[in-house]
């Protein structure tokens, strides 16, 4: 049974290298989608298995590295999949970090990240 279909439809998907932004690139791929990979240059070759993953599928994929935390990385990214692919319809934000650090004793610094990663990203 069918839940829904993306047939047609472009979609961009953070944290795409690894863990639930992978399986999630992979699964709006097998709902039809063609999609936009985006993660860390660091998870260059997670991109690229998510990418064969999603071509296999017979779905187009594109891999681009940034930072989710930056502006720019994602306007330039955003800009060369609407040229590459098309106008974006779906978008979902995967990217994420975990600390193993109980949060009162996590430094300012790594608690910062976190935030800027987690959410504002």
């Amino acid at each position: 049974m069918q839940i829904f279909r993306l047939d047609d439809q472009i979609a961009f998907v953070t944290g795409a290298g690894s863990g639930i932004g992978q399986r999630i690139a992979v699964g709006l791929a097998e709902a039809g989608a063609d999609v936009a990979l985006f993660d860390l240059a660091a998870s260059e070759a997670g991109l690229a298995d998510t990418a064969g993953r999603i071509r296999a599928l017979g779905r187009r994929a594109l891999t681009l590295t940034g930072d989710v935390t930056q502006a720019a990385d994602l306007a330039k990214a955003v800009d060369s999949v609407e040229a590459r692919l098309g106008e974006l319809t779906v978008a979902v934000n995967c990217a994420g970090i975990a600390n193993a650090t109980a949060a009162e004793d996590l430094p300012e610094a790594q608690w910062q990240r976190t935030i800027d990663v987690n959410l504002t990203g």
